[in-house]
């Protein structure tokens, strides 16, 4: 019994939230888009090496994402990635997750103070703007420092 009234109330809400249009209201059709940023395999990252990767969201985006994920062949000698805003980014000023203008960073704190972590994925939501993704290698240059990474970011959204 309980059931039949609720199916009649949303019968009642339907003609109700119809009437007096003439023409059908409907999302229209919504879409899903896929950018590729950056995708490489077996990059080598010299000590103190930065390589970037820029991207523009949109204002149309509708729920845009950085999506990506990457490895490192040695994980000893993995990478800072950074994800800042392009008018905020400096190529000359030092580089710190803490940074109020990091927008994201791959360095978390381990448990306890005992070192660092680093994300090898990312999951994003950025607003409109022009975007820096950072690959940046943050030992000294020597040969021994060497890094090398596979890599893909990927920037998703959806469009009406």
């Amino acid at each position: 019994m309980r059931g039949s009234r609720t199916l009649a109330g949303l019968g009642l809400l339907a003609a109700l939230a119809t009437a007096g249009c003439e023409q059908s209201q409907g999302l229209g059709e919504i879409r899903k888009a896929v950018i590729d940023v950056l995708d490489f395999e077996d990059q080598v990252f010299n000590g103190r090496e930065r390589r970037e990767f820029r991207a523009t969201v949109t204002a149309d985006m509708v729920h845009p994402s950085f999506e990506g994920h990457w490895t490192f062949r040695d994980p000893e000698k993995p990478l800072d990635i950074y994800v800042i805003r392009a008018d905020l980014y400096d190529p000359n000023r030092p580089l710190d997750p803490q940074d109020p203008d990091v927008r994201w960073s791959s360095i978390k704190d381990a448990i306890g103070g005992l070192g660092q972590l680093r994300a090898t994925e990312m999951h994003i939501h950025p607003t409109p703007g022009d975007w820096v993704i950072l690959f940046y290698n943050p030992r000294d240059p020597v040969a021994t420092t060497r890094a090398t990474v596979s890599a893909e970011v990927r920037l998703t959204y959806f469009t009406r």
